[in-house]
């Protein structure tokens, strides 16, 4: 169970990285990299400079999608409910609304 700080933390990510993902159709993680910098360091101050540029590097140097920054900022911020709920959130929403406009093509 998880206690109510990390709860709050968790449901803020999701909330933060739903928006973040319906902005990012197209565009994918780094065009939304400078947003989750205000967001994340500037705003709330969940991150600090040196860590969010840690975590930036990580990501942008690990093979593989470029959205791995997404799940870092999670894991940060809380642990590992936050990087698998950052994740969902950051990746449900655009798949889900590509699908609906593929089925939406596809009805000849």
């Amino acid at each position: 169970m998880l206690d109510d700080s990390l709860a709050h933390r968790v449901l803020a990510l999701v909330v933060r990285f739903t928006v973040l993902a319906i902005f990012s159709v197209g565009t994918g993680a780094t065009g939304l990299i400078p947003q989750m910098h205000r967001e994340f360091v500037l705003r709330d101050h969940w991150l600090d400079e040196t860590s969010f540029s840690q975590l930036l590097a990580v990501s942008q140097i690990t093979p593989g999608p470029n959205f791995l920054i997404v799940s870092l900022i999670g894991w940060k911020i809380a642990s590992w409910p936050g990087a698998f709920a950052t994740m969902l959130s950051f990746l449900l929403i655009p798949n889900l609304i590509a699908y609906r406009i593929g089925r939406l093509t596809h009805q000849n």
